[in-house]
């Protein structure tokens, strides 16, 4: 996970994919939309992707990125 979040190496969401799907499939059928933690614009340009999104990316067609937003840190 270490090397996935903050190495950067997106392909190993494909790892915990299924696992996640066969967990958490069902609870996100049964739900209107699904809302991950959002992440700063600046750790996105850093990180490159969200790992979370990317670990649920199953769920990609009831996930809703634009409810909640991270404000910069002053």
């Amino acid at each position: 996970m270490h090397q996935y979040k903050f190495v950067g190496d997106y392909r190993l969401r494909l790892v915990f994919l299924e696992k996640l799907s066969d967990k958490f499939k069902n609870t996100i059928i049964k739900s209107d939309f699904v809302i991950p933690i959002p992440i700063s614009k600046k750790t996105l340009q850093i990180r490159g992707f969200n790992q979370v999104t990317g670990l649920f990316d199953f769920a990609r067609s009831r996930m809703s990125t634009k409810i909640l937003q991270v404000k910069p840190k002053e």
